[in-house]
């Protein structure tokens, strides 16, 4: 770039060809890896997980079946973000079964997240879990954060 040159604008150098959306993907992907979403699936990055984490932000983006699922990963940046673009229905069905089979390890590092976390005790004494919401909420608190005389 010389000095006092006009720079030629964008739109005159590059045409758009295809504008795929990206906030939302961007928004759900990054909360779910702030969360550790991932690495609670699997710490190593394979494609199945990939698979498992598509399928997880597309229901939460456009709640679909599983085949409209695979289908829809071409209409915004998730299945290029992922790499699941060429994923088909039966991938789909072998990343469910991948994640059913991990379901134990899976629900080990919850409970260790959540005891180091010292929310030990997390539990209400009978009741639905939305009885402690309500409970935490007419007594002026948030949900989850209930008291010993809440509970009893």
């Amino acid at each position: 770039m010389l000095r006092d040159e006009p720079l030629a604008r964008a739109d005159v150098l590059f045409t758009v060809e295809t504008a795929l959306p990206h906030g939302r993907v961007a928004a759900v992907l990054g909360r779910m890896r702030r969360l550790g979403l991932d690495t609670l699936l699997a710490t190593k990055r394979s494609r199945a997980r990939d698979v498992v984490l598509s399928i997880i932000v597309e229901r939460v983006i456009h709640p679909c079946s599983k085949l409209a699922t695979s289908r829809l990963w071409s209409t915004t940046t998730l299945g290029e973000s992922l790499g699941v673009t060429d994923a088909d229905v039966d991938e789909l069905y072998v990343a469910r079964d991948w994640l059913l089979a991990r379901q134990p390890a899976i629900e080990q590092k919850l409970a260790a997240r959540h005891l180091a976390d010292g929310a030990s005790r997390s539990t209400t004494s009978g009741g639905a879990p939305h009885a402690a919401w309500r409970g935490a909420r007419r007594a002026g608190g948030r949900p989850g954060m209930l008291t010993q005389t809440q509970l009893d």
